[in-house]
């Protein structure tokens, strides 16, 4: 569960971010378009803007793709494999042999290419490469929940105890999920094909950067132009 909400919260993130640009893409557009605010335009070129909108929204479909590679090396035996990581004399002994215990699982050299499947070999690398970063900048709970992923529990510490850190870690994960959910960006990415409620995100993201909005149409045309690109 905690692997799961790791997984959402940075693929939300990635996508917070592309979101963002696109609205300080649009915020450039309108500062170089550089009219005052004016009242609602019910011209007959609002309406064409509208349908170039909804005909360029009801069309636009977006996917994402991502493709992992397993290192193809031979494993070393266990008795001729001694990981290496950088020396923390403030880490506690139990994390240097977790750390060890880690290493043995998910370290490149270790892996059954064989016996794993290619997104089990992905995951193991990745492990064994967070594990080396918690260690060296000693974030110890994090160490624990990658330590629990491969089934390596730490002696010196209560179970209960690890179970807490792992409930706090995916309490602080949700968190950050939620908080992405109610940004600006957020609600800009996932209105695409509502005109409404763009012009009223951009609205509110103009009027918080202090700048003046043009008219109703013209942000209309701004918005449909930027589709259209």
């Amino acid at each position: 569960m905690i692997e799961s909400s790791y997984t959402i919260q940075n693929d939300m993130l990635d996508m917070q971010q592309e979101y963002s640009s696109e609205l300080e893409e649009i915020s450039k557009l309108i500062q170089t378009n550089g009219h005052k605010v004016e009242k609602l335009d019910d011209s007959v070129g609002l309406d064409s803007s509208i349908s170039k909108y909804e005909e360029k929204t009801s069309e636009n479909k977006k996917s994402d793709s991502k493709k992992t590679e397993g290192n193809t090396n031979e494993h070393q035996s266990e008795e001729n494999f001694e990981p290496k990581i950088k020396d923390s004399p403030n880490a506690p002994v139990w994390a240097k042999a977790l750390w060890r215990r880690i290493a043995m699982k998910c370290h490149p050299d270790r892996l059954s290419f064989d016996k794993l499947s290619a997104i089990d070999i992905a995951r193991r690398q990745q492990w064994f490469l967070d594990s080396q970063k918690h260690f060296e900048t000693g974030d110890w709970n994090k160490l624990i929940h990658i330590g629990i992923q491969v089934d390596e529990w730490v002696d010196d510490i209560s179970y209960f105890k690890q179970h807490g850190i792992l409930d706090n870690q995916y309490n602080i994960a949700a968190n950050k999920i939620n908080e992405i959910q109610n940004s600006l960006a957020w609600n800009w990415g996932n209105s695409w094909d509502n005109l409404d409620s763009k012009i009223k995100i951009v609205t509110v993201y103009c009027q918080a950067l202090g700048l003046t909005l043009p008219s109703r149409a013209t942000l209309i045309e701004i918005l449909v132009n930027f589709e259209l690109e």
